[in-house]
């Protein structure tokens, strides 16, 4: 486990010129330099060929925020947080990378979401029966603060490689919506989901356990199929966040 740990940290090391080690994340999370970022993420203040709205749903989720949105800034003309009852850490990460943003002419808004949102899983309809706001509620009100032409759903854990700017913007050109797919820290290989769609194009909706986007139901079978980048061009940090096998 500790060899997959070390192997992954060289490997984002030499993708991006970036410390990804456990005891940075732990110890540096809120005061990492972002110029450290820059040359790796290839950042300018440069005009981009499609508006896209990037969209964070936040809860407690400083660790890789920053390696998140710097992995995207070069491809997004704005930056949504929402703070979902967020920890003062995350919030402070927020506060800075919102100030970086704008420094290289990306818009970024901090909109605040205090009520208690349902789980996904067995019991995703009866939280919202005692009162919990359904997750595809949630997710459509996140949504509705992007102000571009496009609109990108992004986690606080998922990074994106070098080549997603790239395959993105081609896709972009030919189609209204892209799906694409990554791999887990861990390695499990992430199936396709539509991550960025022309906006008020999809919504999201209630289903048994979970939300889910209304895609199958607006688009026809081969645009989907069109729309896929087939090259996974994320790794999801998300189970990396759990320290108790760390040394």
């Amino acid at each position: 486990m500790l060899l997959l740990l070390r192997l992954k940290n060289f490997i984002l090391g030499r993708l991006y010129s970036i410390n990804l080690s456990p005891k940075f994340i732990e110890d540096k999370a809120e005061s990492i330099d972002l110029s450290q970022f820059e040359k790796g993420f290839c950042i300018k203040a440069i005009k981009k060929p499609f508006e896209i709205s990037a969209v964070y749903r936040l809860s407690d989720e400083s660790e890789f925020l920053t390696a998140s949105v710097m992995s995207i800034a070069s491809l997004v003309s704005e930056v949504i947080f929402v703070a979902n009852n967020s920890d003062e850490a995350t919030l402070r990460v927020i506060d800075k990378l919102m100030v970086y943003l704008k420094s290289v002419e990306v818009r970024a808004k901090l909109v605040f979401f205090n009520k208690e949102v349902a789980n996904q899983g067995l019991n995703y309809k009866k939280d919202i029966r005692n009162g919990k706001i359904s997750l595809s509620d949630y997710y459509n009100y996140c949504f509705s603060h992007a102000t571009s032409e496009y609109v990108m759903k992004v986690d606080g854990t998922m990074i994106m490689l070098p080549q997603a700017k790239y395959e993105i913007e081609k896709k972009l050109k030919s189609n209204d919506f892209v799906q694409y797919r990554g791999i887990s820290f861990f390695g499990r290989k992430m199936s396709y989901e539509t991550y960025l769609y022309k906006n008020s194009m999809f919504k999201y909706v209630c289903g048994e356990y979970f939300e889910r986007l209304n895609v199958n139901e607006v688009a026809k079978r081969k645009d989907i199929y069109r729309s896929r980048i087939h090259k996974r061009i994320y790794l999801h940090m998300k189970y990396y966040k759990i320290k108790y096998y760390l040394p």
